[in-house]
């Protein structure tokens, strides 16, 4: 990717966030210190410096989360609740967004009759540190 073109480097994010299918960060192998709710640093690596391509990602990551908390929230089944978390653990560590990555990563896991209640408080937790991220991300678009 040295060698791409600026557009083609746009396109390659575009998809990246659009689709989730990248998972960037795994929280075993981070050393860092979370101050903020998105590691811009994180993400200012991927864009090379383009401002309004950094603009962009962040815009798509504040659709795709709030969209993805109301499906999370509505998820009726196991399995609507395991892909919906698993897109937004993908889509949050695409960004930087460690904590609502990692709280996805933990809501995966809530599968079966028995987890039920435990996934209205991670709904909650979801709910509460999504709205940190897309407020922070809605904050930082220039």
């Amino acid at each position: 990717m040295v060698n791409a073109s600026l557009t083609e480097t746009r396109k390659f994010f575009r998809n990246f966030l659009a689709s989730s299918l990248v998972n960037i960060g795994n929280a075993s192998n981070r050393l860092w210190k979370m101050t903020d709710a998105i590691d811009i640093r994180h993400l200012e690596q991927y864009v090379f410096g383009d401002r309004s391509l950094l603009d962009e990602i962040l815009t798509i990551y504040i659709d795709q989360a709030t969209m993805l908390l109301e499906r999370l929230d509505a998820a009726s089944d196991d399995q609507s609740w395991h892909s919906t978390a698993h897109t937004l653990k993908g889509a949050s560590r695409g960004v930087g967004a460690w904590a609502v990555g990692d709280l996805a990563e933990a809501a995966e896991k809530l599968t079966g009759p028995a987890r039920l209640a435990e996934r209205v408080d991670m709904i909650e937790r979801l709910r509460s540190t999504g709205q940190v991220a897309i407020e922070f991300a809605r904050a930082y678009r220039g």
